[in-house]
């Protein structure tokens, strides 16, 4: 495997798998690849502060299909979206697909809406399904590490503004 900017963080083997090959055919690489599965020993959020804090990932894709503590993954993606773009895709994303296991939420037809609404806190991109992902990848990888500019900042906005007159 190449290695890349882009870190992936998941909780299904399957999906990096199909990166690992996708990625292989088209150059891309990765920063780190790394799934946990049912996290009975080490949690993604704590995966995603490593990234965060140890990583040179210019980006961080994330793999979710349930999340076991609110308070530690929302903390975790928060602080990392401060610090490097984080993209998202969610594994059950309808009722009918829905492998938490959890009880429904009273009042809440559909539980995919509370994710909807936690991603844009935290600042993380969500991704509809894994095509979208894969594009996220490779543009991610193919582009060029973005600089600071005049300012020093890693973005600058420039823009035309057309006041009214008289």
């Amino acid at each position: 495997m190449k290695a890349g900017r882009v870190a992936y963080l998941g909780q299904s083997g399957m999906l990096a798998n199909a990166m690992i090959d996708w990625a292989a055919g088209r150059d891309v690489g990765f920063s780190h690849l790394i799934t946990v599965g049912d996290s009975v020993d080490v949690l993604l959020p704590d995966l995603i502060d490593y990234v965060n804090q140890f990583s040179p990932a210019q980006a961080i894709l994330l793999h979710l299909e349930r999340i076991s503590d609110a308070q530690h993954f929302m903390t975790a993606v928060r602080d990392a979206s401060r610090n490097r773009l984080v993209l998202a895709i969610k594994s059950g994303r309808t009722p009918e697909s829905d492998i938490s296991g959890m009880a429904p939420t009273p009042g809440i037809a559909n539980r995919d809406v509370v994710f909807d609404a936690a991603f844009a806190r935290a600042g993380v991109v969500r991704v509809d399904d894994s095509d979208e992902l894969l594009d996220a990848l490779e543009t991610l990888s193919r582009m060029k590490p973005l600089k600071g500019g005049p300012s020093g900042h890693r973005f600058e906005w420039v823009g035309a503004c057309h006041a009214g007159h008289r």
